[in-house]
């Protein structure tokens, strides 16, 4: 009997050690399992560190084009300075433009169109006068702008390793 009463205690204290082990092991692997679907095409591990770029027409036009309040990732576009020092023209491989606007747009952001990642929110554009007064338009900006209705208010634009953060 003491022999069995003993075989039981190693028994529970194997199981205290294990089972604690095994928990860890199934939660970790739920949560690496669930950070890779979350990253989407913004995770650089997945791709080697190469992103694949971004068209922008479909934010603009067709059946999938963006609505209000979406949250839209461009990968490698170009950014270049707009006509205020937070706003911003993006352009993908084809040409296509679209205005971004960056709270916390740093002067090194400012000063040389870059291959950038985005990440941010689609916006309504404001109508035109606005665009001509508080944004700083030209006419020829709001005539070409204008038709699109909307904007990237940009969460971050990451570029070689670096992050612009608009908070």
């Amino acid at each position: 009997m003491a022999a069995s009463n003993n075989n039981k205690q190693h028994l529970l204290a194997l199981i205290a050690v294990v089972l604690p082990m095994l928990i860890c092991v199934v939660v970790v692997a739920a949560l690496w399992g669930a950070d890779w679907g979350m990253v989407g095409d913004m995770d650089y591990s997945s791709t080697g560190g190469e992103s694949t770029p971004s068209c922008i027409r479909p934010l603009l036009t067709g059946d999938v084009a963006a609505e209000i309040g979406d949250m839209v990732f461009l990968n490698d576009v170009r950014l270049q300075p707009g006509p205020e020092p937070k706003l911003f023209v993006v352009s993908d491989a084809t040409g296509t433009r679209m205005l971004v606007a960056l709270d916390a747009a740093n002067e090194a952001i400012r000063a040389t169109p870059m291959a950038v990642d985005i990440k941010g929110l689609v916006r309504r554009l404001p109508a035109s006068g606005i665009l001509r007064r508080q944004w700083k338009f030209t006419k020829d900006q709001v005539q070409f702008f204008g038709p699109q209705k909307i904007y990237i208010a940009a969460e971050y634009v990451r570029r070689q390793n670096q992050d612009a953060k608009t908070n």
